[in-house]
């Protein structure tokens, strides 16, 4: 019955050229199965050092990460980055106004301020929620399948109804008038016409663009 067969063992060693230069490694191959008595030196080539696998893998984890964020915020060249900065300024714009407007309804609601509290109560969360509302947009910007002029001209659509509801909102408090129908009130028509003009025009339009956009996304997407 045969013994166990061992692999040959690699025994390193290391020794520096007579003239002082670099150390040159070796490696002796001892055959074990035979008593150890037949054994081969063979050089090591050390002249490349051995590939770096970690820095491949970070390099490759790398590029897959700027991937995913071109992704997210769209190719370098589509203005995809730039519009989403100008949309979070204005969606930040107008929350600090909504802030200010808060105080004006404290103000209101103690009488302080000679306006309706419930008219800049109105106000202060049409800011809030046109402040999401650009955010939500700006989000959005990478999936709405439009050029760099179609949707910067739905930001200035959405800028123009978020700001305009904000500020007629705010400014009927005064007028202490609805601004939701024609009378004899010439403050009240009024503030009809703007809110209809500034607000409910350009809101309707920028939603129904912004949709199409990112529907026609959905569509294109489907197997």
């Amino acid at each position: 019955m045969g013994g166990i067969v061992q692999a040959p063992r690699c025994r390193r060693l290391t020794h520096r050229a007579a003239n002082g230069g670099r150390a040159i490694n070796h490696c002796k191959i001892i055959d074990l199965n035979n008593g150890g008595d037949r054994s081969q030196t063979v050089g090591l080539d050390e002249s490349r050092p051995p590939p770096n696998h970690r820095g491949q893998g970070r390099g490759r984890a790398n590029r897959a990460l700027g991937n995913s964020m071109d992704d997210v915020t769209g190719a370098p060249g589509d203005g995809v980055a730039d519009l989403q900065r100008r949309a979070a300024k204005a969606a930040s714009l107008l929350m600090l106004l909504a802030m200010l407007v808060g105080l004006l309804v404290a103000g209101a609601m103690t009488g302080k301020v000679d306006a309706d509290p419930h008219a800049l109560l109105a106000s202060h969360v049409n800011a809030i929620t046109g402040s999401a509302w650009l955010a939500v947009y700006a989000w959005s910007l990478p999936w709405v399948q439009y050029g760099p002029q179609g949707r910067s001209r739905i930001l200035a659509l959405t800028v123009l109804a978020t700001y305009s509801n904000w500020l007629v909102t705010a400014g009927k408090a005064f007028w202490r008038v609805a601004g939701v129908g024609l009378d004899g009130n010439a403050a009240n028509n009024v503030v009809f016409g703007l809110l209809g003009t500034l607000v409910v025009v350009p809101a309707l339009a920028a939603t129904g663009a912004w949709v199409f956009g990112v529907w026609r996304t959905q569509r294109a997407d489907r197997p």
